[in-house]
């Protein structure tokens, strides 16, 4: 897997539009998505290739076959991308690769649907966060000022930059839902922000993983101090 530029971002658009009818950008967006979940199932590949099988009926097995790699291959790199702790950071006056990858995937659609793309991935996202940290039923149960309060206290205590995270999310998606005009500016900003706090999620998701492989090689007993090091008990915070 290769991370993407603003070139190669450029050639898979040459590459895929005949391909599949999904822009990049929402691609992008929705693999971020599913590394919200400790467990990502790879449930978005195998949805491009159902997409793709039904807009390719009558090709042969192996031009079918060639088409799934490259999908695949802007699969792979997308999720290198989220990975890449390069792709945020900058020593100089220079563009993040980030904000340049964002600039050209949102260059192939109008203000518009760049809006309603983001706006989609946005309520996916505030939905994914929800599911995996276990709040779905109060995201839609509570009044928000409550759930803010809920979501600080009993999902995220002690977790401040995921809390964060998810505040952003839920704010980004509330002022895309508000919206009546789009300036093209703001949902660059947007699309920035919200490719970061994928990562972020992404990047803690990786930590979870590896906390558990550790917790299935050694016996913590309830009374244990958390290793997550929260500092709770362990039947208090991740049992």
């Amino acid at each position: 897997m290769t991370v993407l530029t603003k070139k190669s971002v450029a050639n898979y658009q040459k590459l895929l539009k005949n391909i599949i009818d999904i822009p990049l950008f929402e691609i992008f967006l929705e693999i971020g998505v599913e590394l919200v979940e400790l467990y990502p199932e790879d449930q978005y590949i195998h949805y491009l290739i159902e997409t793709m099988q039904e807009e390719h009926k009558l090709v042969s097995v192996e031009e079918l076959n060639m088409k799934f790699r490259q999908v695949q291959d802007f699969y792979n790199d997308v999720i290198a991308t989220y990975e890449h702790d390069n792709m945020f950071e900058s020593s100089t006056d220079e563009p993040l690769a980030i904000e340049e990858i964002m600039m050209t995937l949102m260059s192939f659609q109008s203000t518009e649907q760049n809006h309603d793309i983001l706006l989609s991935i946005l309520i996916d996202a505030v939905e994914a966060v929800a599911d995996e940290y276990g709040f779905m039923d109060e995201l839609y149960e509570l009044k928000e000022e409550k759930l803010r309060e809920y979501v600080e206290k009993e999902v995220f205590d002690g977790a401040e930059a995921l809390y964060l995270n998810f505040i952003s999310l839920l704010d980004m998606r509330n002022t895309l839902q508000e919206q009546k005009e789009y300036d093209d500016n703001a949902l660059y900003v947007t699309a920035i922000l919200l490719t970061v706090n994928l990562s972020m999620f992404n990047m803690v998701r990786k930590e979870r993983f590896m906390l558990e492989q550790e917790r299935s090689k050694i016996k913590i007993k309830r009374n244990d101090p958390c290793p997550c090091g929260s500092g709770k008990k362990y039947k208090k915070c991740c049992l």
